[in-house]
Order: C-alpha cells, then structure tokens, then sequence
C-alpha cells in the first residue's frame, strides 16, 4: 500500500487529468462517424460531401473520397460491408504493415438519399464512389432511399423505396437479388424505422413489419380505437376498433428458400478475416524505415524545389520594392 501511495504521489496534475489521445481536425462539419466491424477503420462523413477514412491502428488517413464531386452533399449515413476474403494485397510500405483482404465495401448516402458504394482497400490508388445500381424495370418505382440497412451477409444490403417496395441487393455483384411488395393492404411503415425488421437464424430468416393501408369506406380510428367520423352506429364503432386491431402485422420470409435468392446463396465463401491485420510496432517501425530510405532522393528533391521556389518569390518580392520605391522618387527637374 505505502507502495501505491508514494507511485501516487509521484504523478503530476497533468498526468491525472483527462486527455484525449489524439485529436484530428477537419475542414468542414462532421455530419457523421462509422467504425468498421474489425474495428481498423473510421469514417468520417463531412458537411462538404467528402468522406475522410483514418486507420485507427496506425493513426493515419487512409482516403480521403469526394462523394459527388459535381453535386456535393452532406453525408448522413455510412455502412462498411465486410466481403469475403480473397489473396493478400500490399501498399507501397510492403506487407510488414499489414495484409489485407478484398477491398472492404462501404455503402455511402448523403442528405439527398442517394446511396453509393466504394471499395476501401489498403492500395495506393484512391477509391471511388460508385452510385447503386438498380433495375431499369423497377424505375418508375422512385427508389429513394427511406433508410437503409445491412442485413446479415457479408454483401447483402436492404432497400426500402418510397413506394414501399423492398429490395435486396448484391453489392459484391452490383445487382439487384430480390424485389418485393408486402401483400396487400399492407404497407411499410413510412417512414422507416429501426423498428420496422428483425433477422433470425443467421441472416436466413426476415421479419418484417407491415401496416394496413385503411381505404375510404373503414374511416380513421384514434389512438383508443373509437371512430373519429361523427354519425357512426355502435356496429360501425365495434368494425373501427377490430380494424384498428388488424392495422398492422408481422412478416416473415425465409431467404433460404426463396427462388430469387438461390443464385445468391450458391456463391462460394471463404472464412471471414478482419479488414487489416496490423504487425507489431518494431516492424511497422523497420518498415516505415525503409520506406523513408527509399524516398530519401525524391524527398530531398522536393526539399530543393521548395527553397528554390522561396528564394525566388523573395527575388521577385525585393524587385517589385526597388520598382515601387524608384517610382515613389521625385525626378529632379
């Protein structure tokens, strides 16, 4: 105890005060944040349409995507997919930093509803942001996004329209899976929620939640269940209330099963790695080493550009003051 005690003492102010780690700046406002499932990377969604992407592991900026360059908007929501693993990759510091999978999929929206996709990977080549492809057949549907959520397969996404339209897509495919409606009068609850869907067994089974679409002829019921039209009989107050009891109901479809998703799951898979499986600090250290080694000469290059370019902005700065005090002179007449 006297042990601790003296350790304790022994600790300036600073050291027990609470202190971020690292802080990173950015230009714009941050719209949004979304860690990776392995926990290596964070995005940061910003007000100016750009996407930032850090390395938690190695405290760097790995990207840095422009969304829409030609429309930029904020962006509201990011999701990082996780596809299967396929043949290590490496970037121009070798793979003493990591290797890495298949380029890790995230799905992008911004404030407009319009959802993209971009490959991340650990390759020197910036990604881009691709918008989601959908069926021509399904586009007097308007799928504008109501939210958005990934199901539980490495690459397959839920959709839901406007129209109350339900679409699964194969992002690893770039195309669309299943397209459906709840059977009618049900709709999808508008908006969207969290709520709204539920998956079991893995991913195989969907549950979702439908609201009945009253017609003209069954009237609207409040919150107790008692009609709000004024000239109702107690026959018709007794309908009001067992229709509000049907207003809504539970689906569940089995993914397994359906005909649409056999092709989907018929795919081959291999076992699920983290997105970027870092070493250990003396060779990320040996590595970074190296790697400065190697660009030594085209950073002592540009070393010399940069006081070459000062020394002639001053030559060029002292000229324009020579001429402007010549100019100032009076002429003796």
């Amino acid at each position: 105890m006297k042990k601790y005690f003296s350790c304790f003492l022994s600790l300036s102010i600073s050291d027990l005060e609470f202190r971020p780690e690292t802080v990173w700046t950015f230009g714009s406002p941050v719209t949004c944040l979304t860690v990776s499932h392995c926990a290596s990377l964070i995005a940061v969604g910003l007000e100016s349409g750009n996407l930032i992407l850090h390395d938690l592991r190695l405290g760097l900026v790995r990207h840095v995507i422009s969304v829409d360059p030609e429309n930029p908007r904020p962006i509201v929501r990011v999701f990082f997919l996780n596809p299967p693993a396929d043949e290590e990759q490496s970037d121009n510091l070798g793979q003493a930093i990591y290797k890495s999978t298949q380029p890790v999929r995230a799905a992008i929206y911004n404030s407009d509803l319009k959802p993209y996709l971009a490959d991340i990977g650990p390759e020197a080549a910036p990604p881009t942001a691709s918008p989601l492809p959908h069926s021509a057949r399904h586009a007097y549907e308007a799928p504008q996004l109501v939210d958005y959520y990934p199901l539980g397969h490495p690459t397959l996404l839920l959709r839901a329209t406007r129209s109350g339209a339900i679409v699964l897509h194969d992002v690893r495919l770039g195309r669309e899976v299943l397209h459906f409606n709840l059977p009618p009068p049900y709709q999808l609850p508008e908006p969207w929620q969290q709520g709204g869907w539920a998956l079991a067994a893995g991913g195989r089974s969907l549950f979702i939640r439908g609201r009945r679409e009253l017609t003209g002829g069954e009237g609207d019921v409040d919150a107790t269940g008692a009609a709000i039209d004024g000239d109702v009989t107690a026959a018709a107050d007794e309908a009001a209330v067992s229709a509000r009891n049907d207003e809504e109901r539970l689906f569940c479809y089995s993914l397994k099963i359906l005909v649409p998703m056999r092709p989907y799951w018929k795919q081959r898979r291999v076992q699920q790695v983290p997105c970027f499986v870092h070493c250990k600090v003396e060779q990320r250290a040996d590595a970074y080493l190296q790697h400065r080694n190697a660009t030594h000469t085209e950073r002592q290059k540009t070393l010399v550009d940069m006081w070459s370019n000062l020394f002639n902005t001053l030559k060029e700065v002292e000229a324009a003051a020579a001429a402007a005090a010549a100019a100032e002179t009076p002429r003796s007449v």
